[in-house]
This record gives structure tokens, sequence and C-alpha cells, in this order.
């Protein structure tokens, strides 16, 4: 008989990074003849990411259009009329307390799982002390970070496993452009927001641009700060007189935009595990990053891959880029070590995890 799992997310309208993630489990889960697939959105009515048609899509915003409460009373009727085997929230901040709440009304026993896909350190004290008395409810918390598997394990939490992120992507290398045959260019994804530290960027780019005209800083996203982005860089181009640096909006096909690149910067002040370094390296970009608390260091630190920069040290980063910029033979060599175990991204290298749990 086959496993039936349901997968909660929030929205899978936008580009974010929970938003890949569930599309491509679910992809790839499906592909196995022993599970049935579906993915239930507290709101919106379409998806960003292509998934595949045996996916069963449920959008609770077109049932019940009123409120947060009604949708949740939906999905335990929803529930206790399913066969689900197993139920995963996907998280960002407050889905999984929900969840963890509402199953007190699920009338049948189903596996629980809390995928969560923050930091845990940048949780609010108040929502770590609910999660603390909510998350018992689980029977699995998958974590992205071996960091924050072992914060929860010092708390006690009870079943904590760590799921990384698999790329959206498992190019072959004969599909990989050599770094060195690729335009001039730097590039950056990621929402527009404080977070993403697309300003230190900036900042780091002004410093040392005019040491490389040839080159271009490319960063790819929306969001509420990209008017504020785009006046820091404008006031950039008047102040030295030459500036190359865009934003351009987010694109589905960002591997073909990665396979462009010769180096990616990842500026972040926090992350989880960022999905877009994952891809970059899968497409062969040397990486130059910020170390936040979680996240870069466990995706790359120890693999001759890239910089890991102090974090929001803009000098350092600065140096960092000019470095890479400036040395061919330094780039060629950081993408044949990429190349090397760029492999362990991929998801067929992933998916064994969860199935493990589900």
């Amino acid at each position: 008989m086959k496993k039936n799992i349901a997968f909660i997310i929030n929205s899978l309208e936008s580009a974010g990074g929970t938003e890949r993630v569930v599309s491509n489990v679910s992809n790839e889960i499906i592909k196995d003849p022993n599970f049935k697939v579906t993915i239930i959105a507290l709101k919106g009515a379409s998806a960003f990411f292509p998934l595949h048609e045996s996916i069963n899509i449920i959008y609770l915003e077109k049932i019940v259009k009123q409120s947060w409460l009604g949708r949740f009373g939906c999905l335990v009727r929803l529930v206790n009329q399913s066969n689900f085997d197993s139920i995963i929230g996907i998280s960002i901040t407050k889905l999984n307390i929900w969840l963890g709440f509402v199953s007190i009304f699920f009338k049948k026993n189903v596996k629980l799982i809390a995928s969560e896909h923050i930091n845990f350190s940048k949780t609010s004290f108040f929502l770590k002390c609910v999660k603390k008395l909510i998350y018992g409810r689980f029977d699995y918390i998958a974590v992205l970070t071996l960091f924050d598997k072992e914060i929860m394990d010092n708390l006690r939490y009870r079943n904590v496993i760590q799921i990384p992120n698999a790329s959206s992507f498992s190019p072959k290398d004969s599909d990989l452009n050599h770094v060195l045959a690729r335009p001039r260019r730097i590039i950056s994804v990621g929402r527009l927001e404080e977070q993403k530290g697309f300003d230190l960027l900036i900042e780091s780019w002004k410093k040392i641009q005019s040491s490389h005209t040839d080159w271009e800083l490319v960063i790819v996203g929306e969001g509420s700060l990209k008017s504020k982005l785009e006046d820091a860089i404008n006031h950039a181009k008047k102040q030295l007189g030459l500036f190359n640096c865009v934003i351009l909006p987010f694109t589905k096909d960002i591997g073909a935009l990665l396979n462009t690149a010769q180096v990616y910067a990842l500026s972040s002040r926090f992350e989880g595990y960022p999905m877009v370094l994952v891809e970059a390296l899968t497409y062969g970009c040397p990486i130059i990053s910020f170390d936040c608390e979680t996240g870069p260091r466990e995706i790359f630190a120890d693999k001759n891959e890239g910089f890991l920069v102090p974090p929001n040290n803009i000098e350092i980063f600065a140096r960092s880029i000019h470095l890479m910029l400036k040395d061919d033979n330094l780039r060629n060599q950081t993408f044949h070590n990429i190349m090397e175990g760029r492999k362990r991204f991929f998801i067929e290298n992933v998916i064994e995890k969860w199935k493990n749990i589900l």
C-alpha cells in the first residue's frame, strides 16, 4: 500500500527557499511508486515552481477565504476525512506551532513532522517557549543544520534530525560552462530584504569596483528594499562615475543564470541553510560568503570552495572578492574543487533521509 503524505506550507506562490524545498522534495518523492503526495497551501491559488502532475495540490484559501482560523479548521476537517500517514509542516516562523496545536483535533493517528527553516537562535524567546510546549506533539523535528540540531538536542527536544536542503538542479558536468569561459560576473540572489544584506554587498563592491571595471555585479530578486537598493546603486554611479551593478527580477531559470557567473556572493546577516548557496555550488561558482551563525560554514567551509568572511565585515568581504576576481588560477582551482564534491547536493543524495522518517 502506498504511503500517503501531505506537506503543509504557508504558500506556494513566491520564489522563496521553503517553496523550492517543498517543490523539490515532492517532485522527487512522487517518482517512487510507494508514495502518494499532497501539498496543502494555507494561502494563495497557484504555484511558482513546477510540480509533477501526480501531486495533489489543495489551496485552502480557495475553500475558506475569511480567516486563518477558518483555514486551520478546514485543515482539521481535511485531515480527518483523508488517509494521510504523515503530515509535514514546512515553517519559517509560526506554521508548525499552529500545526502542533490543531493536531489536537485530528481524529486519526497520523505521523507529524515539523520541518524548520530558520536558525533556531533567531526565534524570539516567546516563540521558543511556545515551541517547547507544542513540539512534543511531533514525531520528528527536521532541522537544516547540525548547529540547530545540537541546540535543540541540548534543550531536550525529542527526535531532532538534520536534513539539509538539496539543490533544485542536478546538471551534468558537460552542461556546465567552465568558470573562466563565463562572463566576468558576480551574482547574488535573494529577497531584497534586510536579512539578505544586499546593502552590505553594494558597499563592498563600491570599495573595489574601480579595480575591476570589466566585471559586473548582478543582484537577482524582489522585495521591499528594491527602491532603496536601486537608489544606493544610482548614488554610487554618480559618485564613482562607473559602477557596474544591476538588479534583475527573480527568474525561475536560476540555474541558467548561475551558469553565466564566475563568482557567487552571499551577504546575508543570518541564514538557515541557504538554497542559493547550494545551487551556486551545484553550478561550480566559487563562493564569497559571510560566516553566518548557521548555513554557509556547514555547506562549504572545509571544501576549499570559496572564502568565508566574518559576519558583516565589509572590508574583508570586499578584499575577498578582490582576491577572487584578480586571480584566474584561484578561480580555476576553486571551480575544480567544487566540481569534485558538488553532487553531494543533488536531490537523489538527500531524499532518502526524508523517506526514512515518512
